[in-house]
């Protein structure tokens, strides 16, 4: 059925912005949050919104369609879109020069690219479904252009995230299901064999290149984020920021053990401030 969001957006979200700002919607199961501040207030406070369901499937998967995904090895789990603070921002903070303004203006021509190769090819056509057209793909292949995906296997991911998306945030029948997670499976296993393209190229300028590098010079970051968060504390080199020492040290309680791994001076600088700071044990 179509409503009158899927008939004029635009009209619906403005008449939502001044009447209705939140609301909850009934066929999506999800509350609706529609005017700017709001959101930006959502996004920041990660406590009271959490977004640990943020890749929840709108439509649960049946036995059959679990036992074909395990068929595949798939294993989707945490990520940065679901993740918790504070290990979310610690990633961020690791992995954010590619979304630095600077270091994005080198994507203009790409963009301008996709997008007027797009637009010569209905420009006659005299009406257009501006979605269909132009508003899905282009911003798909920047955004694989963006992670370093190779050329050869644009197509393809672009061919198989329909599918994730479906299975994601659509709401298939039982039958359907069957169909979409063996999409959704083979989806898995080829972007394992594209990461291991991305591996074998050192050099890569793609961000998903850059997250493969810190990866290789943190290894040890995802474990020790999922066995302790909220009480771990990483300083990332390339954020050129100096950990506060003083303010980390002094908020653990009476007889905390500190375990600090890094560079000679900074355990040096953590057991001078342990040692100021009264009873706890550093290793």
């Amino acid at each position: 059925m179509i409503g009158p969001y899927q008939l004029d957006p635009a009209e619906a979200l403005r008449w939502s912005r001044d009447q209705l700002p939140v609301f909850y919607a009934e066929t999506l199961g999800y509350w609706v949050v529609t005017r700017y501040d709001d959101i930006k207030a959502v996004f920041r406070d990660g406590i009271l919104f959490s977004p640990r369901n943020v890749l929840e499937k709108i439509t649960p998967a049946t036995p059959e369609a679990m036992e074909v995904l395990k068929s595949y090895g798939y294993a989707m789990n945490r990520t940065m879109v679901n993740e918790d603070e504070p290990a979310h921002m610690e990633r961020r903070r690791a992995l954010m020069d590619h979304f630095i303004p600077a270091n994005l203006e080198h994507h203009q021509e790409m963009v301008r690219r996709l997008t007027r190769e797009k637009m010569d090819a209905f420009i006659d056509e005299g009406r257009v479904d501006l979605v269909e057209s132009l508003l899905y793909e282009v911003p798909l292949n920047v955004a694989l252009h963006f992670l370093g995906v190779p050329e050869d296997e644009i197509a393809v991911l672009r061919n198989f995230s329909v599918a994730h998306s479906v299975n994601t945030w659509g709401k298939p029948t039982d039958e359907q299901q069957i169909a979409i997670t063996h999409d959704v499976g083979q989806f898995w296993q080829h972007a394992g064999t594209v990461i291991e393209k991305m591996k074998a190229e050192p050099e890569g300028t793609g961000w998903m290149h850059e997250t493969i590098r810190k990866n290789a010079e943190m290894p040890l970051m995802e474990r020790l984020q999922a066995d302790h968060s909220g009480h771990l504390s990483l300083q990332i080199k390339d954020d050129g920021a100096r950990a506060d020492l003083t303010t980390i040290v002094a908020a653990l309680p009476e007889g905390g053990q500190i375990y600090c791994c890094g560079p000679e001076r900074m355990i040096t600088a953590t057991a001078c401030c342990r040692a100021a700071n009264g009873p706890q044990t550093i290793a």
